[in-house]
């Protein structure tokens, strides 16, 4: 049975899961917590398992959790039709009864107060899986002087950075302390896909992660770029703002989390904003939607907003980017387009105003504030070559990964 002829089924225990799939090839499993998109299709390389002969099986759990994200569908963000939902723990158990040696797990589950339990169930039939860390980007420490807004703003940041330091490593030594004992007998991964610099943040996601093997492989948007780059153009001459769904993202629901941002509030300062930008480039200011956002803001010409293409497709064709602090930065890197950092007021104030000013700081960017800004800091900047290599070496694709797909590496690695 293949993927693509499967209906999206409620999965009850025990004979109905086992009579989902005819255990007779090979399969790849993705465990997740959140909806099952077809951009994670695309992203995790599921048509590439298909084509190697694997049945693909994608699982979403959060559900059975506590987790609201399976009821945040929205647009283009809603489950694939052939996603599988168990209607319970035993349903669960019994499809983890089920896998076989030959098979490959994707675990798009983090370790967390209301997942712990699963990862438990992972070690009891003893599951082997694989994580990937593929879209890291520059957003933990300060890094030019030049991106602050003045001396003490400057040793203020860094004083956080170093801070942090001791935030993360006392946060996963909470986090083993609470779980006590127990920390251990959760399953951790096997292999351990990285495309960039490792954080200390990464060793929360999972049990025991310093356990799993590290494999260098190229990040998702390294191959998504790599596969765009002889495609036509479209005509025009373009900017293009990278939307990150500050205003609308679902997760501030699933997390409890107010937007930092007020929706109208920001993009009517955008949109001024857009239109000032046309002014100095004679650029057209075009939008790449994030994947999550509810649809395109009363605030901002419907023109702007480009659902039929993707952001990396976007990115290629322009002259320039706009961001706060995207990982889809990476096709500007990759594409070698310059970039303008954005915030607010608001953003300045709030968590995600911290990542925007250390990302800037990585490119010696000083940051743009929509709401306070003149024309002639709106005039496109010069490509670092320096800067732009550096970053592709440290977060796109590390000197000593190769340019085969992760998912071709993780299938070797998985067998090992």
């Amino acid at each position: 049975m293949t993927f693509a002829k499967r209906r999206r089924v409620d999965v009850t225990p025990p004979l109905q899961i086992a009579s989902l799939r005819v255990i007779s090839m090979a399969r790849y499993v993705i465990f997740t917590e959140s909806l099952f998109t077809k951009r994670d299709w695309d992203r995790f390389g599921c048509a590439d398992f298909v084509a190697a002969g694997y049945d693909v099986v994608c699982i979403e759990i959060g559900h059975l959790f506590g987790s609201k994200s399976g009821t945040l569908g929205r647009g283009d963000f809603t489950s694939i039709p052939e996603a599988v939902v168990p209607a319970d723990l035993a349903a669960l158990d019994a499809f983890l009864r089920l896998i076989a040696d030959a098979d490959l797990v994707f675990m798009q589950v983090s370790l967390s107060q209301r997942t712990r339990g699963f990862f438990r169930m992972l070690k009891v039939r003893n599951v082997q899986y694989c994580v990937a860390t593929m879209g890291p980007i520059p957003t933990s420490r300060m890094r030019s002087f030049k991106s602050a807004l003045s001396l003490s703003n400057y040793l203020k940041l860094r004083t956080e950075d170093f801070r942090s330091i001791f935030y993360w490593l006392g946060k996963l030594g909470r986090q083993i302390l609470s779980e006590g004992t127990d920390y251990f007998r959760l399953q951790p991964p096997k292999v351990w896909l990285t495309s960039g610099t490792r954080s200390l943040s990464h060793y929360l996601h999972w049990p025991q992660l310093w356990r799993a093997r590290p494999v260098p492989v190229a990040s998702y948007d390294y191959k998504i770029a790599r596969s765009c780059q002889r495609q036509g153009s479209p005509a025009g001459r373009t900017a293009v703002f990278l939307d990150e769904a500050y205003a609308d993202h679902p997760d501030y629901d699933i997390l409890d989390q107010k937007s930092p941002v007020d929706g109208n509030r920001y993009w009517t300062s955008l949109e001024k904003l857009f239109q000032a930008v046309e002014k100095e480039t004679g650029l057209t200011v075009i939008i790449a939607p994030h994947p999550k956002s509810s649809g395109v803001p009363a605030q901002i010409e419907p023109r702007r907003w480009i659902k039929d293409h993707s952001s990396a497709e976007l990115v290629r064709d322009s002259e320039l980017a706009l961001c706060h602090s995207s990982t889809a930065v990476s096709f500007a890197v990759y594409f070698r387009k310059p970039v303008i950092f954005l915030t607010t007021d608001q953003i300045e104030g709030s968590i995600p105003g911290a990542l925007v000013v250390r990302m800037s700081s990585y490119f010696g960017a000083r940051r743009v504030n929509a709401d306070r800004f003149v024309s002639s800091e709106l005039r496109i900047p010069e490509v670092d070559e320096g800067v732009y290599a550096r970053y592709q070496n440290s977060y796109l694709k590390p000197r000593d990964a190769t340019d085969a797909s992760p998912w071709e590496v993780m299938r070797k690695e998985m067998k090992k």
